[in-house]
């Protein structure tokens, strides 16, 4: 059986695929790879079952009554990678229709330098997001290099552990995540809960920028919108090594997520003095939070992330927001707030309050990294792990889908000399590009500015 988690629901109303696309030098046996790819998708159970909406329209999980294929790897040549995946990511509902669907599927963009260098390639993982979250699709990647790695070696009885192990995987509802039951996976007394309650319902959240989409517009604008196609994404490349070496220089404690965070909050504010809308200078957001551990990841594919709140000086000095954010996260991580957070939004999506009104934040924020293969880049042996991008992209069922994707929803990657890529969630309306934009230039001329301050210090 596949647990029930409610915001699986709305992720089906809302029909997002997301793309996490791994960079690597090199060379790789792709049809072992292929051969790996198929052996762990056909072993995990959750890729058998599918979304069927009820007669009022709410999904629920059903077996399929036919048992579908993976589709094989498809390896295309190109000369120029990242302009062929933003291509790839804008047409993803087109391949994935030539699947049939298909939750989980892996293509793969080939350049082969004519000089007899190093060719270079990209391994991207596409997911239906109603199946899984990124650390979920993490899971998945990791188990195919593992299966990659003793076929490569010949190691049939690690092999053989391998594929055994992907039967573990499974499900659980959210009911059973966080609670006082014996059976919840993170125990919370009453009390704690309720304090932490307490502390998210009290928690000040303001969008004076005005940045969401009204659900008004978007109702009005959807059927237009459902039949317009899709655009390439909004992909950029920022260097923040000097402001993550600057920021740890004065906070020694504070990690990079911080000073991402630190900067587009400010960039969020410049749009506010650009747009010449006054403000305090404060921002709110969403964070998306893991709230299970690293043991847990290795054997639950589904979505337990938490979208915690954040509000942050967008005017003072970086490195103060930065700190003010790596103290909040800190704080809600170490006192399970975002597991309590992860069961507010349970209880709303399953009493249908979702979409009632609107969340008073400027933006919803999420970090994918892959932290292995991040400290082990030559994993895969005669191919070198060099980075990890992403993309997103979405056909809303219906105007409660497409309300949900109203907010901007910068998705972040990291490499390890701390080179950011940013792409967005496409907004649900015709100037979704130049507003997306427009953000991309505010974070790039805060990076920009800050980094030459730091510089003539």
């Amino acid at each position: 059986m596949i647990g029930k988690i409610y915001v699986e629901d709305t992720m089906y109303h809302c029909n997002i695929r997301y793309n996490l696309a791994y960079k690597f030098t090199g060379n790789l046996d792709f049809k072992l790879f292929d051969s790996c790819t198929q052996t762990v998708l056909s072993g995990i159970e959750k890729f058998s079952w599918e979304q069927v909406p009820d007669s009022k329209g709410n999904p629920e999980w059903c077996k399929k009554a036919v048992k579908a294929d993976p589709p094989n790897v498809a390896v295309i040549t190109c000369t120029e990678i990242d302009h062929t995946f933003a291509e790839f990511s804008r047409d993803i509902f087109s391949t994935d229709r030539k699947y049939s669907g298909f939750p989980l599927f892996f293509t793969v963009l080939h350049r082969n330098p004519a000089d007899g260098g190093d060719s270079e390639f990209m391994i991207i993982e596409t997911i239906n997001h109603a199946y899984a979250d990124g650390r979920s699709a993490e899971l998945v990647f990791n188990k195919i290099c593992d299966l990659y790695l003793a076929e490569k070696a010949g190691d049939r009885k690690k092999a053989a552990d391998i594929v055994a192990s992907l039967k573990q995987i499974s499900t659980i509802p959210s009911s059973m995540v966080a609670g006082g039951k014996p059976d919840s996976l993170i125990r919370m007394k009453f009390r704690h809960r309720l304090k932490n309650m307490f502390r998210l319902i009290t928690y000040k959240l303001r969008d004076e920028g005005k940045f969401s989409i009204p659900f008004s517009r978007i109702k009005q604008e959807f059927e237009i919108m459902k039949n317009r196609p899709h655009e390439l994404p909004v992909m950029k490349y920022f260097d923040i090594n000097p402001l993550v070496t600057y920021a740890r220089s004065i906070y020694p404690e504070i990690n990079p997520n911080a000073v991402i965070c630190s900067v587009l909050t400010r960039a969020m504010n410049r749009l506010c003095k650009e747009r010449r809308i006054k403000t305090s200078g404060r921002v709110s957001f969403r964070m998306m939070s893991d709230i299970l551990s690293a043991r847990a990841r290795t054997r639950l594919m589904g979505n337990y992330s938490a979208y915690m709140p954040v509000t942050a000086d967008g005017s003072g000095k970086f490195e103060d927001t930065a700190l003010q954010i790596h103290e909040w996260v800190s704080t809600f991580r170490a006192q399970k707030i975002d597991a309590s957070m992860y069961n507010f939004l349970e209880f709303a999506t399953r009493r249908k309050l979702i979409g009632k009104q609107d969340d008073p934040i400027s933006f919803t924020y999420t970090l994918v990294i892959n932290r292995r293969m991040e400290k082990h880049p030559d994993l895969l042996g005669t191919a070198h792990f060099t980075r990890m991008i992403g993309s997103l992209n979405c056909e809303p069922r219906n105007p409660a889908g497409a309300m949900m994707n109203n907010k901007i929803m910068p998705a972040v990657t990291l490499s390890r000399n701390n080179v950011m890529f940013v792409t967005f969630y496409p907004l649900p309306v015709a100037e979704s590009s130049r507003i997306l934009n427009s953000v991309a230039d505010a974070i790039g001329d805060e990076i920009r500015e800050l980094t030459a301050g730091i510089i003539h210090e």
